[in-house]
């Protein structure tokens, strides 16, 4: 099931594979915001096929599959699939961390592409995420929930597994989070320096 906010993102995502299907559409946001959850959903609803962009070698001009290339995957090897393989690629979606590069990457070697990037859920949101996952939740706990999970259901999920909530309990969860995206969200020391800084002045200003 897809929150109202994340509804949004996967309806616009199938529009524009509708009305760009000869564009690469990279699905770009934080780990756990839901991204491969919205992918899943938008693909079948449509009735495609999921296939990794190397099989584009071996598709049917007549039953072009829709494209699926994690974040993980070498952008050379896109770059490659999508020049040679054109004609027998419908649609690509990328799934990409906030600050990837893979669009001026891609745009640099001719690729149309376009960008779509989650939200985070709405208050409203995750309210109903934790009615859903924990009804007896107290009223304090709720509150340190909206307050550190920062709309990412991912970091919601966590801290109502995590029951009873407390201050530490929730600041342990979202700097624990925020760790392991600094290293693997921003690879470069200069990128990392400066969402540490963020980081910093974000808990500065609110904790």
């Amino acid at each position: 099931m897809l929150y109202p906010s994340q509804q949004h993102t996967a309806d616009e995502l199938s529009a524009k594979l509708s009305s760009s299907p000869d564009t690469a559409i990279l699905l770009k946001g934080l780990p756990g915001q839901g991204k491969s959850t919205i992918v899943n959903e938008v693909s079948s609803k449509r009735g495609v096929i999921e296939s990794p962009l190397y099989m584009a070698e071996h598709a049917e001009a007549e039953d072009l599959p829709l494209f699926i290339v994690s974040e993980g995957r070498d952008d050379r090897e896109i770059i490659q699939a999508m020049t040679d393989y054109r004609s027998k690629i419908a649609s690509v979606i990328l799934i990409e961390r906030l600050n990837g590069t893979r669009a001026v990457d891609l745009t640099s070697k001719g690729i149309q592409v376009a960008e779509l990037s989650l939200t985070p859920l709405l208050g409203e949101e995750i309210d109903n995420m934790i009615n859903s996952m924990h009804p007896e939740c107290r009223d304090e706990e709720r509150a340190l929930i909206q307050k550190y999970s920062l709309g990412i259901p991912l970091l919601v999920e966590k801290m109502i597994q995590s029951r009873p909530v407390d201050k530490r309990v929730a600041e342990l969860i979202l700097t624990g989070y925020i760790s392991s995206i600094s290293l693997r969200d921003l690879p470069s020391s200069h990128e990392y320096l400066s969402w540490k800084k963020l980081v910093d002045d974000f808990f500065q200003e609110h904790f």
